[in-house]
C-alpha cells in the first residue's frame, strides 16, 4: 500500500524501496570500491531532496567512523547521487 504525501508537503505517492552494496577489490592494493545504491519507486516529489541528503548523510557518517577507527585512509570520490 503506498504513502500519499499532501500536494503542500511535495505531493505524490512512495510505493517501495530497496538497497544494494557492492564492495570490490581494486587492482590497486589496500583499495577497495563500495557502491551502494538505492532504489525507490515514487509519484510526484514526496521527499524534496530530503531523501538523498539522508543517503549521503549516512556514508559521510560510515567514512567519518572508518577515519576514528584508522580503518580509513583516503577517499578519492566522496558520496554523491544521480537522479533518473
Amino acid at each position: 500500500m503506498p504513502v500519499l504525501v499532501p500536494e503542500t508537503q511535495g505531493g505524490g505517492g512512495f510505493y517501495g524501496y530497496w538497497v544494494t552494496l557492492d564492495v570490490s577489490q581494486t587492482v590497486f592494493e589496500y583499495e577497495s570500491l563500495i557502491v551502494w545504491n538505492v532504489y525507490y519507486c515514487i509519484t510526484g516529489n514526496p521527499f524534496g531532496e530530503a531523501f538523498t541528503t539522508f543517503h549521503e548523510n549516512i556514508i559521510r557518517n560510515v567514512t567519518s567512523t572508518l577515519q576514528g577507527e584508522n580503518k580509513l585512509h583516503e577517499i578519492e570520490i566522496g558520496p554523491y547521487s544521480i537522479q533518473s
